[in-house]
């Protein structure tokens, strides 16, 4: 029911939010609700992954 475009993050080795991925796919259409999945992070997302993070945000942001 969200019109606005939601970005969501997921890290493959997140032990505390467990079948994000698994839960977000069916919605996530590329466009209205992107996904990305950053592999080998842990939820919190620590040292270079959050470069991944920061670079998947400019990139959704350069779409709008």
């Amino acid at each position: 029911r969200i019109e606005a475009p939601v970005l969501v993050f997921a890290a493959s080795e997140d032990s505390a939010v467990e079948g994000l991925v698994e839960k977000t796919e069916p919605l996530a259409d590329g466009e209205r609700v992107r996904l990305v999945v950053i592999e080998g992070a842990d939820h919190f997302f620590r040292d270079l992954y959050s470069e991944d993070v920061a670079d998947g945000i400019a990139e959704a942001l350069g779409r709008l």
